[in-house]
């Protein structure tokens, strides 16, 4: 393997090693950063369980047309 392989093969051990902390983590594991990022700032303000539920929902979810 050349140095560019050995690279981009450090990258990608990388970013599997990221999901499966995520993973490891709960239910967040499958949002992008920025929705957990949001879900924890939620979860900072001690708003109720069901808002931050109805916000992941919305998050993870696409805009109608």
């Amino acid at each position: 393997m050349d140095s560019r392989e050995l690279t981009s093969r450090t990258e990608e051990l990388t970013a599997r090693r990221d999901r499966l902390q995520r993973l490891n983590n709960g239910d967040r594991a499958l949002l992008p950063s920025l929705a957990c990022a949001v879900l924890e700032e939620l979860a900072r303000t001690r708003l109720r369980p069901g808002h931050a539920a109805t916000r992941r929902s919305l998050t993870a979810l696409p805009t109608p047309r």
